[in-house]
C-alpha cells in the first residue's frame, strides 16, 4: 500500500472497549477483579470492584468524560460526526474496525498508530490484575487489528512496573504478529539508563518492533518541587539516556518513538553522535522521522 498519510498518534481508549472483554476474556481466578460496565443514575460507567473508575462507557478521552459542548473543540468536531451520540446507542465507532476505517476514510488517512490503554491500567491500582488487562487487550487488538492490518498499527501494551512480565509480553506479541510495543511512563519511575531495564531492552532487540513511550501522567501538586532529581532524571533527560544506554548497547537498526510535549525536541535538535538505528519522535507541533539517530553528546547531559 502507498501510504499519503499516516497518523502518528491514535487511540483505542478503555471507555470504548466491549463492555464485557475484560471480565469474558480473564482466567477464573481474575474474573472478579476485572473492570466492567455497571449501570447508574447517571449512565454507563466502567468499574472494577476494588473501587477503581474509569469513567463513562464511549465516553470523552482515556478518561471518559462526559461530553459538553463548547468545551473543547476538537471534542466539538468529533461529535459534529455523531462519534458520541453513536456511542450513546453502543455504536462503538472506535473499537469496530469496519466502523473506524470509514472514519479514516472520510478523514482522508491512510493508516494510524494506535496507542491503547495504558492508563487504565494504571488506573486499577492491582498489578497483577493490570498485567491480565493488558494480556486480554493485546489479545483483542490481534483480532481488531487483523481486518485491515496495512492501515491499523496498533501498539501491543506492556506492563508497567513489573519488568519480568513486560520481557515475557514483549516476547508473547511479537510471535503473535503485532507490529509495536507501547510502555508507560512515571515520574517516579527508575531512569532508563539504570542497568534494571536491560532485559527490556534485550527483549526489544531480539523482536525488532518498535518501542512508544508517551506523555507522563499529570504529576501531584508540588511533585517536581519535592522530588526534582528524580522527576527531571525521569522525564526531561528521558531521550537522552534511552538514546546512549540503548544505542551503545544494541546496534541493529530499531526504532523508539516518544510522544510528548516540545520540552523534548530540544535534546535531539543539536548535533550529536550518530549511530546505527533509527529514531522517531512526534510533539504537539512537530513530526520527525529519520534513518539515522541523532544522540546527545554525553557533554549535554543535564543541559536544559
Amino acid at each position: 500500500m502507498q501510504y499519503k498519510r499516516i497518523s502518528a498518534d491514535c487511540h483505542l481508549d478503555m471507555p470504548w472497549m466491549p463492555p464485557d472483554l475484560f471480565t469474558s476474556m480473564a482466567s477464573s481466578e481474575m474474573k472478579d477483579r476485572m473492570p466492567f460496565v455497571v449501570e447508574t443514575d447517571d449512565g454507563p460507567k466502567w468499574t472494577a470492584k476494588n473501587g477503581a473508575t474509569f469513567g463513562y462507557k464511549n465516553g470523552v478521552g482515556p478518561a471518559g468524560s462526559k461530553y459538553v459542548p463548547g468545551k473543547h473543540h476538537r471534542v466539538d468536531v468529533m461529535a459534529e460526526t455523531g462519534l458520541y451520540s453513536d456511542g450513546a446507542k453502543d455504536i462503538r465507532r472506535v473499537s469496530d474496525p469496519h466502523l473506524r476505517i470509514k472514519d479514516l476514510d472520510r478523514d482522508g488517512v491512510d493508516a494510524e498508530v494506535i496507542y491503547g490503554i495504558l492508563g487504565a491500567s494504571s488506573r486499577l491500582n492491582d498489578r497483577d490484575a493490570s498485567n491480565e488487562m493488558l494480556r486480554i487487550y493485546n489479545d483483542w487488538l490481534k483480532d481488531f487489528c487483523s481486518h485491515y492490518p496495512d492501515r491499523h498499527i496498533g501498539l501491543a501494551c506492556l506492563p508497567y512496573g513489573d519488568i519480568d512480565a513486560a520481557v515475557k509480553e514483549i516476547h508473547r506479541v511479537a510471535k503473535m504478529g503485532l507490529r509495536g510495543l507501547e510502555l508507560s511512563c512515571s515520574w517516579d519511575m527508575e531512569p532508563m539508563w539504570h542497568p534494571m531495564w536491560e532485559p527490556l531492552w534485550k527483549a526489544v532487540n531480539d523482536v525488532q518492533l518498535p518501542l512508544h513511550f508517551h506523555t507522563f501522567p499529570t504529576l501531584p501538586p508540588n511533585t517536581i518541587e519535592k522530588h526534582g532529581g528524580r522527576v527531571g532524571r525521569s522525564s526531561d533527560h528521558l531521550p537522552s539516556y534511552i538514546g546512549v544506554r540503548y544505542f551503545a548497547s544494541y546496534r541493529d537498526p530499531i526504532h523508539l518513538l516518544a510522544v510528548a510535549s516540545n520540552d523534548w525536541t530540544r535534546y535531539w535538535a543539536g548535533a550529536g553522535e550518530l549511530v546505527s538505528g533509527s529514531m522517531s519522535y512526534s510533539t504537539s507541533t512537530t513530526r520527525v522521522s529519520t534513518r539515522s539517530t541523532v544522540v546527545p553528546n554525553r557533554s549535554d547531559f543535564g543541559r536544559a
